[in-house]
């Protein structure tokens, strides 16, 4: 005997059923709630109705077909399709029964609104897990890869160690073994004019002469050479340093040491950076000292000198093509009023290079880029500055204050 209409109207699920053919013979008021229809709405109408085109094709592929080959059909999922168009998601068990000669299958489903929701998340999850694997083994290479580059750094840092302190032992060398027998020589030299007291013959006394005087400029080179070794095996401390006074200072010994007081300096904007005071102060003097040697001949007139500093964006990679990352730089531009440069002396400026008509070496320039080497910085000529030189310095910004108001 079957359930009665009011029966299966107090069952705490769905129930429908549909003839042979398709069509929806009975369905109960829960069902009909759920969905938002009327009974007049479904009853007599294709099971289809009900189907969204998705589980349409499931319906007609695969569950009517297991009807009838089983009668029975259990943990179906599909979605049956609410008067609103929404989709209502429920799991079906239905079994096929005869009644009157003729077929007839009912169904009793219970909603799961939530069943994809849970899938969702355990896809969600699922994911995610799979996603961290794969970050993991990421990290896990990445770890590798740093550790091998931190071996090829510790290697290049000891070869680095050795060879500093090979050039250490080299300087030393030079400083003190060259310069002892030099020293000798010199005085061994001086002992014989001051014996001799003019009774050599006079090619004789000019060839001592020529020996003084090669011994003194042998150890005004080898002082020079010790001073730029100096400046790669040596370091200093970092401080805060004002460009500005340091010019003025830098200006000052120049004067001295060459008996000069025709050098006009005038600054500007030059800020307070950190860096190594003495080699600072090293750079402006070889500048200076540099305008002050090699100033027009005749004399016209006093050496003119203007350095500024201001606030630039360059690219901080300079050994890298094609990388680029712009960040805050002082560049100061020094000025002077010379003659210029010789287009020969160009690419090897700051090069440790003969002298033009002296055969001396000039170091100054080469001093001049060590020491802004040291602090991370460049130094370039601009080469269509007319009359005269310029120079274009950079150092990378340290400290957040740096150019002065003035």
């Amino acid at each position: 005997m079957g359930l009665s209409t009011e029966q299966l109207n107090q069952l705490p699920g769905g129930y429908f059923c549909f003839s042979d053919e398709g069509t929806i013979v009975q369905i109960n008021q829960s069902l009909l709630e759920q969905l938002g229809y009327e009974a007049s709405d479904v009853l007599g109408q294709s099971i289809e109705r009900l189907l969204p085109i998705a589980s349409r094709i499931f319906y007609q592929t695969h569950f009517y077909p297991l009807l009838k080959l089983q009668g029975k059909a259990e943990e179906i999922f599909l979605s049956l399709r609410m008067k609103t168009g929404e989709a209502l998601p429920v799991l079906l068990n239905a079994a096929t029964i005869r009644q009157d000669d003729r077929l007839l299958h009912q169904c009793v489903c219970l909603t799961v609104r939530q069943r994809q929701k849970y899938e969702d998340q355990i896809l969600e999850a699922k994911r995610m897990a799979e996603q961290a694997l794969r970050e993991n083994i990421a990290l896990i290479n990445a770890k590798q890869d740093l550790e091998h580059h931190q071996l090829l750094l510790d290697q290049q840092l000891a070869e680095l160690q050795q060879k500093n302190q090979e050039f250490w032992q080299f300087g030393r060398l030079i400083t003190h073994d060259l310069q002892e027998p030099l020293r000798k020589i010199t005085l061994l030299a001086d002992a014989l004019q001051q014996e001799a007291n003019g009774s050599l013959a006079v090619d004789s006394g000019r060839l001592l002469d020529r020996i003084v005087e090669a011994s003194q400029r042998m150890r005004e080179l080898i002082r020079r050479m010790r001073d730029y070794m100096l400046l790669e095996v040596t370091q200093h401390p970092i401080h805060l340093v004002n460009l500005d006074s340091l010019a003025i200072n830098a200006q000052e010994l120049v004067s001295q040491q060459l008996a000069t007081t025709d050098i006009q300096l005038v600054t500007q904007g030059l800020p307070s950076i950190d860096g190594d005071r003495g080699q600072l102060l090293e750079l402006f003097f070889q500048l200076i000292d540099n305008s002050v040697r090699f100033r027009h001949q005749p004399i016209l007139g006093p050496v003119e000198i203007t350095i500024t500093g201001q606030l630039v964006e360059s690219n901080r990679f300079r050994a890298t093509p094609g990388k680029y990352s712009y960040q805050p730089f002082i560049q100061i531009t020094y000025t002077d009023n010379g003659p210029g440069l010789l287009p020969e002396l160009v690419d090897k400026v700051f090069q440790i290079h003969k002298k033009p008509g002296t055969g001396l070496l000039g170091f100054g320039l080469a001093i001049c880029k060590k020491i802004v080497d040291n602090h991370r910085g460049t130094i370039s000529i601009n080469p269509t500055s007319q009359p005269g030189t310029q120079f274009i310095i950079l150092f990378p910004v340290q400290r957040t204050s740096v150019i002065n108001s003035e």
